[in-house]
């Protein structure tokens, strides 16, 4: 009975007891102990490290297991701080596309980072490299006018960042498209969405620039860019017509994707129902499109030329974070994803010898 209460909270899956069964049944024999908890079971012994089985949430060292480091939010509120020291590092808050257009306030999405625990640790910055000899993150901090660089030390560290937006390295993509990343990222989208239809009904403004104006383009055809443009769709019709019904017959939303068709990773009839609804919101959508430069007020496409717009959102899909990028020096990555490699229990491995680190 003791063995088998070992497996069952040391291994989450039933395929990890059934593969270390053999390995578990030559441990020795356990003590018997009154204690109810787990821990008290897990022997004090070499074979247990040389199956690389990680001890998890030990209470012998006290209240704390050390400085836990979080470089993202995923793990967050899965973490226990009565035995770590929970530290999070992130440059922005996670971004839902209902908040880009009021669905969801803001106050929504922000709040609960620094709720989860009072005993958390949270610094809005980016995480530049690590020095995993010294166990040192070396960060920059990401608020308005102050760039300063600090240290955090840490004792396990959890890499959690994500990626990046791809802009392809098409010239002026950075300049002047919106991404769809964090809040800020929200904020200012739907700040433009009113400039746009406020500079609209200018009185000095033409037909033809006014049309310009309100054309609303998405690039990218995937699952984010076409929950976005319904969600920007239900924003416009719902809410700015009743500010702007004069306004509302001269927008215009496009979906521009160098694919031969939308949401290419899903089953052709979803791609028909989306493709469906898009058509009855007059929504239009542009397959085969490659964006071939971005200006200030128009995007240059091959086969269609130069294409005004009021707003433009960027979402193609994503590549490696730089922090991904700094690490793949000392740690094993896949070329073609260019993700880090781990093993089995999610640690990284080492390029020097291709061994996990067990503290990362």
């Amino acid at each position: 009975n003791k063995t088998r209460l070992f497996q069952q909270k040391i291994f989450s899956s039933k395929h990890h007891e059934a593969l270390f069964t053999k390995q578990l049944m030559n441990l020795p024999i356990l003590p018997t102990i009154k204690k109810t908890s787990y821990d008290a079971f897990i022997p004090q012994t070499p074979s247990l490290f040389m199956l690389n089985v990680t001890k998890r949430r030990m209470t012998s060292l006290g209240k704390t297991q050390g400085k836990l480091v979080i470089l993202g939010f995923k793990l967050l509120k899965d973490i226990d701080t009565k035995h770590y020291e929970v530290m999070v590092i992130s440059p922005s808050t996670p971004l839902l596309a209902s908040s880009s257009v009021g669905t969801l306030e803001f106050r929504c999405v922000v709040e609960p980072v620094r709720r989860y625990s009072p005993k958390i640790q949270y610094y809005q910055a980016y995480a530049d490299s690590v020095d995993l000899e010294k166990k040192i993150i070396h960060c920059t901090s990401n608020l308005d006018r102050k760039k300063d660089k600090f240290d955090i030390q840490y004792d396990t560290l959890v890499v959690a960042v994500g990626a990046n937006s791809n802009t392809f390295c098409i010239p002026g993509v950075g300049d002047y498209a919106l991404f769809l990343k964090d809040i800020s990222d929200a904020r200012k989208i739907r700040q433009r969405v009113i400039e746009c239809f406020e500079h609209a009904s200018q009185p000095n403004v033409t037909k033809e620039e006014a049309a310009g104006l309100l054309h609303f383009a998405v690039v990218g055809g995937g699952p984010t860019g076409v929950e976005f443009s319904a969600e920007l769709h239900d924003f416009i019709t719902e809410d700015m017509a009743r500010l702007y019904p004069n306004l509302i017959n001269s927008v215009t939303m496009t979906v521009y994707d160098v694919a031969p068709q939308i949401l290419g990773s899903f089953d052709q009839s979803l791609r028909d129902y989306a493709i469906k609804k898009f058509t009855r919101k007059g929504i239009h959508i542009r397959t085969g499109a490659r964006v071939e430069t971005v200006k200030e007020r128009h995007l240059i496409i091959n086969d269609i030329g130069e294409v005004p717009y009021g707003m433009l959102v960027w979402a193609t899909g994503l590549t490696d974070n730089p922090l991904t990028r700094a690490m793949g020096e000392h740690i094993m990555q896949d070329q073609s994803a260019k993700r880090l490699l781990t093993d089995h229990y999610l640690r990284v491995l080492s390029k020097d010898n291709g061994m996990p680190i067990n503290n990362v």
